[in-house]
């Protein structure tokens, strides 16, 4: 194959990979003009579980792996401190939050490239 014909190859190839990437992001960009809506839609894919349902999955193990790291990397940035709950002052008030868990994949070949906290 003449490097013209390498080219071609290589740039349809990351056409395709271009337009696969940014679908969702379309997607998700049409969910979000309605909020309602947007929150309210899970998503069509079993890759994306709450806590409950990732620690029920069968790769539950990497997931726990991708939740200690998230928490250490912003431990050891000072994004925050861990502290015990009985140690706040009464009325402290603290934010809720949920673990959203979501596994990666290759767009192409839809192979798992890692499992992530999002």
């Amino acid at each position: 194959m003449g490097l013209m014909q390498d080219f071609t190859a290589t740039t349809e190839h990351n056409e395709a990979y271009y337009d696969a990437l940014h679908e969702d992001d379309y997607n998700m960009q049409d969910n979000m003009s309605d909020l309602i809506v947007f929150i309210g839609n899970k998503g069509d894919s079993d890759d994306t579980l709450y806590y409950y349902q990732a620690m029920s999955a069968p790769d539950k193990i990497k997931f726990q792996e991708a939740m200690l790291k998230e928490f250490n990397d912003h431990t050891d940035k000072q994004h925050w401190v861990p502290v015990l709950l009985t140690t706040l002052s009464f009325g402290t008030k603290v934010l809720d939050s949920i673990w959203a868990m979501k596994r990666k994949r290759y767009i192409i070949t839809q192979a798992i490239t890692k499992w992530n906290q999002d």
